[in-house]
Parts: C-alpha cells; sequence; structure tokens
C-alpha cells in the first residue's frame, strides 16, 4: 500500500503535477486536524466521534490515493460498526501513523 500513490494521482491529473503537489499539500495541512480530532475521540473513547473522523478521512484519503489512511481509517470505522472494540486502540494508532506519513511525504523527483 502506497503512502500516497502518486504515479495513479499523476495519471487522474493527465499528469499536471502542480496539481497534484497542490493537492496533496491541501491534504497535508488537514492532518493536523484530523490527528487532533482521532487524540481527542480516543481520550476518553467516543466511538462516535470516532467513526465521523474515519468517515472524513476515508473519503479524503481515498479519493487523493492515500492507500494506507484510507485502508485504517476503513479498517477502525468498520471494526467499530460491528462492535468489535477489542483491535479499536492499535487501528487508531495505524491510522495516526498513516497520517505522519501523508505529512512526511514528498513528491517523487
Amino acid at each position: 500500500m502506497h503512502i500516497i500513490n502518486y504515479n495513479k494521482l499523476l495519471d487522474m491529473f493527465m499528469g499536471r503535477a502542480d496539481k497534484v503537489d497542490q493537492i496533496i499539500t491541501a491534504l497535508q495541512l488537514r492532518v493536523p486536524e484530523w490527528q487532533q480530532d482521532l487524540e481527542q475521540a480516543m481520550n476518553p473513547l467516543n466511538h462516535d466521534d470516532l467513526r465521523k473522523i474515519c468517515h472524513r478521512v476515508r473519503g479524503a484519503a481515498g479519493t487523493i490515493t492515500a492507500e494506507r489512511a484510507a485502508h485504517y481509517a476503513t479498517a477502525l470505522g468498520d471494526t467499530i460498526k460491528a462492535g468489535d472494540f477489542t483491535p479499536i486502540e492499535d487501528l487508531a494508532n495505524q491510522l495516526d501513523t498513516s497520517l505522519k506519513e501523508i505529512s512526511d511525504f514528498k513528491a517523487p523527483g
């Protein structure tokens, strides 16, 4: 899984690296807010807020091919929906790590 599938995103924008870089930068600017929301929903644990965060991250990350973040947001949201609360902390940590990877992402080249 890619942090951001840059080549796929570049194809989606017909080779316009300037547009792809703008989109990635816009996403990177949202990451601190998502991380803060994730931390607040985990302490104390609030399942409804956590699902809402997962939904926001999944949508944005999926749209711009941030595959790891989309995967962990989906897995965490689905786990909460299923009522299986055992893996929540681990999945939340994985989601947080994937968000940090997005923040640190540098376009190839």
